[in-house]
């Protein structure tokens, strides 16, 4: 855990800096909220999520997606600070699984091996920043992921080498999460 120290400062920093930044919005608390979902270390990878929010300070998610390890399904909550502000922190939870990958070809400075990923169970605390105008809602993820179960890599074949062994485990699931959502409210 070398990220450990790094991480925590980096999600602190986003907590404390964030309503410096905050501008005043007319917000409308539409329940239902859909969109999309990227980046490093995503619990979803690349893939679509939607939010009910039972207040205006907490949304409840779910969604679908494709990353390194197969593909990946995840439920989680977010509270948010400063719902009626443009810009707003927040932080939350989110357990995600995924399918795991077989015949997966890893190559690396022309090395080449065929690996398998276990299927994973991932937990991810998670905080951010959330933008929001008209019905667009912007959301940047901080976080890291921890794999609950699954999630090695296992070599089947090829080029044995360490610097393929060493990429196929940075595909495992788990670790630092950098990541942008973005999603349209649904009028109700």
């Amino acid at each position: 855990m070398t990220y450990s120290r790094t991480t925590w400062l980096i999600l602190s920093l986003s907590l404390v800096l964030t309503p410096l930044f905050a501008h005043e919005t007319d917000v409308n608390y539409d329940k239902i909220e859909l969109g999309g979902i990227m980046g490093w270390g995503s619990p979803l990878g690349v893939g679509i999520e939607g939010g009910y929010y039972f207040n205006p300070h907490s949304v409840a998610t779910a969604g679908l997606g494709f990353g390194f390890s197969g593909f990946k399904a995840g439920a989680g909550v977010k509270y948010l600070l400063n719902p009626d502000k443009m810009f707003t922190p927040f932080g939350g939870i989110y357990l995600s699984s995924s399918s795991g990958l077989s015949n997966l070809n890893v190559t690396v400075n022309m090395d080449s091996a065929v690996y398998r990923i276990d299927p994973a169970s991932l937990l991810s605390l998670r905080t951010g920043l959330r933008f929001q105008v008209g019905f667009i809602r912007v959301y940047g993820h901080l976080g890291y992921g921890i794999a609950l179960n699954g999630g090695k890599s296992h070599y089947e074949s090829g080029s044995l080498s360490e610097d393929v062994s060493d990429f196929a485990r940075f595909m495992e699931p788990g670790g630092i999460e950098i990541s942008i959502g973005a999603g349209l409210r649904i009028p109700g």
